[in-house]
Protein backbone atom coordinates (compact mmCIF):
# COMPACT_ATOMS: atom_id res chain seq x y z
CA UNK A 1 0.00 0.00 0.00
CA UNK A 2 1.34 3.42 -0.91
CA UNK A 3 -0.42 5.53 2.17
CA UNK A 4 0.95 2.66 4.83
CA UNK A 5 -2.28 2.98 6.46
CA UNK A 6 -3.45 -0.85 8.04
CA UNK A 7 -6.16 -2.05 5.93
CA UNK A 8 -8.34 -2.58 9.28
CA UNK A 9 -11.83 -1.58 7.54
CA UNK A 10 -11.21 -3.72 4.82
CA UNK A 11 -10.20 -6.72 6.21
CA UNK A 12 -13.51 -6.58 8.54
CA UNK A 13 -15.37 -6.02 5.45
CA UNK A 14 -14.10 -8.91 3.52
CA UNK A 15 -14.09 -11.03 6.68
CA UNK A 16 -17.77 -10.39 7.55
CA UNK A 17 -18.79 -10.91 3.53
CA UNK A 18 -16.75 -14.71 3.67
CA UNK A 19 -19.06 -15.63 6.11
CA UNK A 20 -22.47 -14.55 5.39
CA UNK A 21 -22.20 -14.86 2.16
CA UNK A 22 -20.07 -17.23 1.18
CA UNK A 23 -20.22 -19.71 4.46
CA UNK A 24 -16.08 -19.77 5.18
CA UNK A 25 -15.57 -18.83 8.83
CA UNK A 26 -12.33 -16.69 9.32
CA UNK A 27 -11.48 -14.44 12.51
CA UNK A 28 -9.14 -11.29 12.42
CA UNK A 29 -5.65 -10.62 14.29
CA UNK A 30 -2.88 -8.53 14.48
CA UNK A 31 -1.91 -5.20 16.20
CA UNK A 32 -3.70 -3.42 13.49
CA UNK A 33 -6.60 -5.93 13.08
CA UNK A 34 -5.71 -6.83 9.44
CA UNK A 35 -4.46 -10.28 9.34
CA UNK A 36 -6.87 -13.13 8.17
CA UNK A 37 -7.04 -15.93 9.98
CA UNK A 38 -8.69 -19.02 8.18
CA UNK A 39 -10.46 -21.50 10.11
CA UNK A 40 -10.45 -24.60 7.94
CA UNK A 41 -12.91 -27.42 8.92
CA UNK A 42 -10.60 -30.56 9.84
CA UNK A 43 -11.54 -32.01 6.59
CA UNK A 44 -9.83 -29.66 3.58
CA UNK A 45 -10.05 -30.89 0.41
CA UNK A 46 -8.18 -28.90 -2.45
CA UNK A 47 -11.86 -28.10 -3.50
CA UNK A 48 -12.60 -26.92 -0.45
CA UNK A 49 -9.38 -24.58 -0.95
CA UNK A 50 -10.28 -23.62 -4.75
CA UNK A 51 -13.34 -22.66 -3.21
CA UNK A 52 -11.84 -20.32 -0.38
CA UNK A 53 -9.37 -19.06 -2.85
CA UNK A 54 -12.45 -17.90 -5.52
CA UNK A 55 -14.44 -16.51 -2.35
CA UNK A 56 -11.65 -14.77 -1.41
CA UNK A 57 -10.89 -13.34 -4.77
CA UNK A 58 -14.44 -12.22 -5.47
CA UNK A 59 -14.68 -10.90 -1.34
CA UNK A 60 -11.77 -8.83 -1.99
CA UNK A 61 -11.79 -8.04 -5.91
CA UNK A 62 -15.40 -7.05 -6.37
CA UNK A 63 -17.86 -7.35 -3.28
CA UNK A 64 -15.80 -5.07 -1.66
CA UNK A 65 -15.79 -2.57 -4.82
CA UNK A 66 -18.63 -2.95 -4.87
CA UNK A 67 -20.01 -2.02 -1.47
CA UNK A 68 -17.91 1.05 -1.82
CA UNK A 69 -19.11 2.16 -5.55
CA UNK A 70 -22.87 1.67 -4.78
CA UNK A 71 -22.55 3.44 -1.06
CA UNK A 72 -23.35 0.96 0.80
CA UNK A 73 -20.20 1.67 3.02
CA UNK A 74 -17.72 4.43 2.55
CA UNK A 75 -13.98 4.38 3.15
CA UNK A 76 -12.33 6.87 5.74
CA UNK A 77 -8.91 6.72 7.01
CA UNK A 78 -7.95 8.57 10.27
CA UNK A 79 -5.71 8.28 13.11
CA UNK A 80 -3.56 5.49 10.97
CA UNK A 81 -6.63 3.17 10.88
CA UNK A 82 -8.95 2.86 7.88
CA UNK A 83 -12.90 2.42 8.87
CA UNK A 84 -15.97 1.50 6.58
CA UNK A 85 -18.87 3.10 7.55
CA UNK A 86 -22.64 2.44 6.32
CA UNK A 87 -24.01 5.29 4.29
Amino acid sequence: PQDQIPATAETHFICSILRTKYHILTSIDGIHDNVFVIKPPMVFSKADADYFVESFRQAALEDLPQAMQSGEVSLSKENGSSFLTPT
